[in-house]
């Protein structure tokens, strides 16, 4: 919650300090943590730190064994994947943030975690190196249709982010398409 208001001083505090008592947690728990640890350190801007922190959180992670809390075994390498995606997306490395949504796409079997995901890919595709408006466009209409069927509010500030991020080619016919696809969705009150 914090991450997503715009909060990145007080969520790198917080995450930094669970950063540190997750040494003692176990891997699963602690590859969690730091994903979140590193998600606020991208939301400064710290791209050296940032990517450090991915991967001890993906070290860790692959240390996963069977003395993980029944509470952590939902968390799988697919949503680490999807963290690093939306990492390298504040850090402006479009490119490898496809690479890694489309990777925690694969093993993603419900809609809902599939379409935070699309989010990542889109936004990732305007951030990348070829500026592909285009297939942005084609993912966040994806996206918009599965947020209007599953009407989730976490989606939809998914779907608002991918047209934020559209912004700039906002002239764009097809910009302007999704926009107008999108609206009706974000305008349902869950």
């Amino acid at each position: 919650v914090v991450m997503g208001a715009g909060n990145g001083e007080r969520a790198l505090s917080w995450t930094g300090g669970a950063a540190s008592m997750g040494e003692l947690a176990s891997p699963r728990a602690g590859s969690f943590i730091l994903a979140k640890h590193a998600l606020a350190l991208s939301m400064m801007g710290d791209k050296a730190q940032t990517l450090r922190v991915l991967g001890q959180a993906q070290d860790i992670h692959g240390k996963a064994g069977g003395s993980e809390p029944a509470w952590m075994s939902f968390y799988g390498m697919e949503h680490l994947q999807h963290d690093q995606g939306r990492c390298l997306n504040n850090l402006g490395m479009g490119d490898r943030a496809v690479d890694a949504a489309q990777e925690s796409m694969l093993a993603r079997r419900l809609a809902r975690q599939q379409a935070f995901s699309l989010a990542v890919q889109a936004i990732g595709h305007v951030l990348g190196k070829d500026r592909a408006v285009d297939k942005a466009c084609e993912i966040g209409h994806e996206l918009a249709a599965v947020t209007a069927q599953l009407d989730s509010g976490r989606l939809k500030l998914a779907l608002a982010e991918v047209l934020d991020a559209l912004r700039p080619y906002q002239e764009a016919a097809m910009v302007r398409e999704l926009a107008e696809a999108a609206r009706p969705v974000l305008a349902r009150v869950p």
